[in-house]
C-alpha cells in the first residue's frame, strides 16, 4: 500500500533532516595538532625529543636549545659545518593517521643563522620537512615545506595538503644542513578546512541528461573526447559527454587519435556484469571494406587508487589501458573504453568509421559508431620536438618511441664490457673504440624509430663521482675528481665520438647530458667539465637540467628548465635563446595521477612548448617502478587497480607508463623479478603523444607557408597565406602559459582541424 501524501512529505523530509546531520557531523574541522610532541618539550630517557628519529650526517649535530625559543620552554637546534651529505634530519618515528576528504595544514616555525642547506633542482631554498601520505604500505603523494638559506628571524612556513582516503603521514629526512644553525619549534599538522566532494549524480540520472544516448536494456552508452578523465560518477557536462549513434574524430596520415566510449550500466550497484568488446577495422564509410594501413585497438580504462580489504577506498582514478579482453563492470559505475585510431602512411585521404559493440552478459548489445576523416597530409616519422624520457626496460622503452618519444639514455646501464662497469679498476678505461657497436646498434634504433636529438655517454673511470655508476657525460650530482691522465681520457674519448658522428652527420644532434639538478656548489665542475669537452670539439653541444642562471652563461648550451619556475624567467629564458641557447622543459605537474588534474593540460604542453619556443621536453622516468618494488594488482577481473607500496610523493609522474598486473614472479631468494618486456600505457602518455603529434600540424602549416611564399603566391592564394600565417600563432583563449589554459576540448580541436584545413589547401597551390 502507497503512503499518503502528507506521510510521504513527513518521510522525505525526515530523511533530508538526517542527511544534513551527517553531512554536517562529517564537516565538523578538527583543529587540533595531530603532530605529538611538535614543539619539542618532551624528552625520553637518552634525551631525544620523543616521538622524533634523528639521522645524521657527518658535520650535522642537534641540540635542545632553551635560549632561543618560539614556543614553550625549548626548540630544537640543528646546525651543520662542511656537511657534503644531502640528507639529516630529525623526522617522525610513527605514522600520523589523517582523515578523508581534509585540507591539512602543515605548519612550523624557524630561526636561521647562516643556514645553507643541500639544494635541490638548484633552488635557493632548502627542504626542511618532507612527509609521504599513505594507506598502511601504499604511498599516495608527498608534503614538502621549503625554507629560506641565510639568516633571520621566526618565520612561520606552511604548505597543504588534500585528502580523499583515510590515510596516514609518514615523514623521511630532510634536506641536510651543509653549514650554519637552524632553529625549529611548534611543527603543526591540523585540519583546516573540508574537500569539496566531487559533483557527481547518479549514473541513472546522468543518463536522464543524455535523451539520444544509445541504450539497449540496462545498458547506455555515451561519447568523451581523449582528454578528459571520467570519474566512476560525473554530473552531466556538454563539454565531456556526447551522446547519439556516433561521435567523430579527424587525424593525419601517420596520426593516432583517440576517443572514449563510455558505458553507462543501468543495473543494480552491487552487482557485477561480464563485459565483452569488440572493435571492427577501420572501413570505408560507403562501402564497408577495410582501409589500408589502417589500425583500431581498445583498452578498458584501468582505475587505480588506494586499496583496503580487498576494494578501493576513496575517489579512484582513470589512468590504465589494461589489456583487451573481457572484464567485469559494475552497476551505476561509469567505465569508459579507449578506442585508438591509426591510419597508415598509405591511408587514402577520406571518410571512414569504426563500429564498437558492448555485449553484457545475458543482454542485447549495444553498437557505437565512430566516424573518422583521415587528411590529406601524413605526419613525419622523425620527431620535431626533441625529448629525452627516462625508460630503462625493453617494455618501456618501446613504448616510449611507440609514443614519439625518446629514450633519455641510448645505452644505460647495460651489461656492455667496458660501459659503466660497476667496480671499475684505476687507469683502466673504456675507449669509445670499444663501445662503438653497442652504440651504434642503438643509435640506429633511435633514429629509425623517429628519435632525433641523443645522449654521448662514456665508459666510467674509477676515481670519477667517488667511484660511482656515473661519469663526466652522463650525470650526477656529486663533484668529480680526476686526475691528467683521467682528463686527458675525457678529452680523447669525446674527440672520437665527435669525429665519427661528424661523418655521420649526426653531430648537431648530439649532447653531453654534463649534469642533472646541481647545486650552486657544482657550478665549478661543471664550468671545469664542460672546458674539456670544448677542447674535445668544440662544436659537441652540453646540456645542464638547472634553474636558469647567469653564471652558467657560456657554459650551457641547452639549458632544462622546470615548467614549475619557468614563468618566473622568460625574461632571462629570451635573452638565453636570442644568444642562440636551446630552451628546453623539465617535468610537468599535469603528468599527475591526481582525478581532478585533466588530460588537455598533458597535451597542451607541446602546444605551449611551440608558442614559447621551447625545443625539447626532458622527463627522468616513465617506469619509476622498474626496481620492482611496486607490483600492480588488479582486483578480479574489474578494473580496479591498486599498488603494492603506491606511487610515493611524485604522485605518478615517474611512471607514465605501468607494469603488468598481478603479483610479480619471484626468484629463489624472494627478490621481485620484473617482467622486464611487458608494460601498459596510460591515458597520460597517449595524451601526450596526442600533442606531439597536434606538434607536428604547427611544423608542417610553416613548411606550407614557406613553400607558397616561395612559389609568389597570386591574391587569392596570398589570402590563403595570411589566414594561414595566423594559425602559427597560438590565442590566449587557447594558451597563455604553463599554468594557463583552455579548459575546452572543443576549441583545442577546432584550432587543430583549421590548422590541417590550411595545410591542405596550401598544398594544393603548388
Amino acid at each position: 500500500m502507497s503512503p499518503a501524501p502528507e506521510r510521504l512529505f513527513l518521510l522525505c523530509l525526515l530523511l533530508s533532516m538526517t542527511t544534513t546531520a551527517l553531512a554536517a557531523a562529517d564537516d565538523r574541522i578538527e583543529s587540533g595538532n595531530v603532530i605529538r610532541n611538535g614543539s619539542f618539550e618532551q624528552l625520553d630517557a637518552q634525551g631525544v625529543p620523543a616521538h622524533w628519529v634523528w639521522r645524521g650526517a657527518p658535520g650535522m649535530t642537534w641540540a635542545i636549545d632553551k635560549d632561543v625559543v618560539h614556543d614553550g620552554r625549548q626548540s630544537l637546534r640543528v646546525s651543520g659545518e662542511g656537511v657534503t651529505e644531502d640528507f639529516g634530519s630529525f623526522h617522525l618515528r610513527d605514522l600520523v593517521p589523517l582523515r578523508a576528504n581534509r585540507v591539512y595544514e602543515l605548519s612550523l616555525w624557524i630561526k636561521a643563522k647562516g643556514v645553507r642547506f643541500s639544494s635541490y633542482m638548484g633552488l635557493d631554498t632548502g627542504i626542511i620537512f618532507q612527509s609521504m601520505a599513505a594507506e598502511g604500505a601504499q604511498r599516495v603523494g608527498g608534503l614538502t615545506l621549503y625554507v629560506n638559506n641565510g639568516t633571520y628571524d621566526w618565520t612561520r612556513v606552511s604548505e597543504r595538503i588534500s585528502t580523499h582516503a583515510p590515510i596516514g603521514l609518514r615523514t623521511r629526512p630532510w634536506r641536510a644542513v651543509q653549514d650554519g644553525t637552524c632553529w625549529i619549534d611548534d611543527v603543526r599538522l591540523r585540519e583546516v578546512d573540508v574537500v569539496p566532494t566531487l559533483p557527481s549524480v547518479e549514473v541513472p540520472e546522468l543518463i536522464e541528461h543524455y535523451r539520444n544516448a544509445l541504450r539497449r536494456g540496462d545498458l547506455a552508452v555515451l561519447f568523451a573526447p581523449p582528454t578528459r578523465k571520467i570519474l566512476r560518477e560525473m554530473v552531466p557536462d556538454e563539454k565531456v559527454f556526447t551522446d547519439g549513434a556516433a561521435a567523430s574524430i579527424s587525424l593525419a596520415r601517420n596520426e593516432h587519435e583517440g576517443i572514449q566510449v563510455v558505458l553507462a550500466p543501468l543495473w543494480p550497484g552491487d552487482h557485477a556484469k561480464r563485459v565483452d568488446v569488440t572493435v571492427s577495422a577501420l572501413r570505408d564509410r560507403m562501402t564497408g571494406k577495410p582501409v589500408a594501413g589502417g589500425v583500431v585497438t581498445w583498452h578498458p580504462v584501468g582505475y587505480l587508487g588506494l586499496a583496503k580489504n580487498g576494494r578501493l577506498i576513496g575517489t579512484p582514478w582513470p589512468d590504465i589501458l589494461l589489456p583487451a579482453r573481457a572484464f567485469s563492470a559494475r552497476g551505476q559505475q561509469l567505465q569508459p573504453i579507449w578506442v585508438d585510431v591509426y591510419a597508415g602512411p598509405q591511408t587514402p585521404a577520406g571518410d571512414y568509421e569504426v563500429l564498437v559493440t558492448v555485449q553484457p552478459q545475458g543482454a542485447e548489445a549495444v553498437e557505437a559508431r565512430i566516424d573518422v576523416h583521415v587528411y590529406d597530409f601524413t605526419v613525419p616519422v622523425r620527431q620535431s620536438l626533441a625529448s629525452a624520457f627516462g625508460a630503462n626496460l625493453p617494455g618501456t622503452r618501446r613504448m616510449v618511441y611507440e609514443h614519439r618519444l625518446a629514450s633519455r639514455r641510448l645505452i644505460g646501464f647495460l651489461p656492455i664490457a667496458g660501459f659503466h662497469p660497476a667496480k671499475p679498476k684505476k687507469g683502466q678505461f673504456g675507449e669509445f673504440d670499444d663501445v662503438i657497436a653497442p652504440f651504434e646498434t642503438r643509435l640506429n634504433e633511435h633514429l629509425a624509430l623517429g628519435g632525433t636529438d641523443f645522449l654521448l655517454e662514456m665508459p666510467n673511470f674509477s676515481g670519477a663521482y667517488s667511484g660511482g655508476v656515473f661519469s663526466p657525460g652522463g650525470f650526477s650530482n656529486h663533484n668529480v675528481r680526476y686526475d691528467e691522465q683521467e682528463a686527458a681520457y675525457i678529452i680523447r674519448y669525446y674527440r672520437r665520438f665527435a669525429q665519427w658522428l661528424r661523418k655521420r652527420n649526426l653531430l648537431q644532434d648530439a649532447y653531453v647530458y654534463i649534469w642533472d639538478e646541481p647545486a650552486e656548489a657544482r657550478f665549478e665542475n661543471i664550468k671545469a667539465i664542460r672546458d674539456l669537452i670544448r677542447e674535445a670539439d668544440p662544436d659537441i653541444r652540453c646540456l645542464v637540467v638547472t634553474k636558469l642562471t647567469r653564471e652558467l652563461v657560456g657554459h650551457v648550451d641547452i639549458w632544462v628548465a622546470g615548467t614549475e619556475n619557468w614563468e618566473e624567467n622568460r625574461e632571462l629564458a629570451a635573452e638565453l635563446v636570442a644568444r642562440g641557447d636551446e630552451m628546453w622543459w623539465y617535468w610537468a605537474p599535469q603528468f599527475s595521477m591526481d582525478p581532478v588534474i585533466d588530460l588537455l593540460g598533458v597535451r597542451l604542453l607541446p602546444w605551449m612548448a611551440w608558442k614559447h619556443r621551447i625545443n625539447g621536453l626532458l622527463k627522468w622516468a616513465t617506469d619509476h617502478w622498474r626496481n620492482g618494488q611496486w607490483p600492480l594488482h588488479r582486483i578480479g577481473e574489474s578494473t580496479d587497480c591498486w599498488w603494492q607500496t603506491g606511487l610515493g610523493s611524485y604522485q605518478g609522474k615517474g611512471s607514465l607508463a605501468l607494469p603488468p598486473t598481478g603479483d610479480l614472479s619471484r626468484d629463489e631468494k624472494g627478490t621481485v623479478v620484473v617482467r622486464r618486456r611487458e608494460a601498459l600505457s596510460t591515458i597520460r602518455l597517449e595524451a601526450i603523444r596526442d600533442g606531439l603529434e597536434d606538434y607536428e600540424y604547427f611544423v608542417l602549416l610553416r613548411s606550407a607557408l614557406e613553400r607558397a611564399k616561395a612559389r609568389h603566391a597570386d591574391v587569392p592564394s596570398g589570402e590563403l597565406i595570411a589566414r594561414s600565417q595566423k594559425l602559427l600563432v597560438l590565442p590566449p583563449d587557447i594558451v597563455t602559459s604553463t599554468k594557463e589554459y583552455t579548459k575546452d576540448d572543443r576549441r583545442v580541436l577546432q584550432h587543430r582541424d583549421r590548422i590541417a584545413r590550411a595545410i591542405e589547401a596550401l598544398d594544393q597551390t603548388e
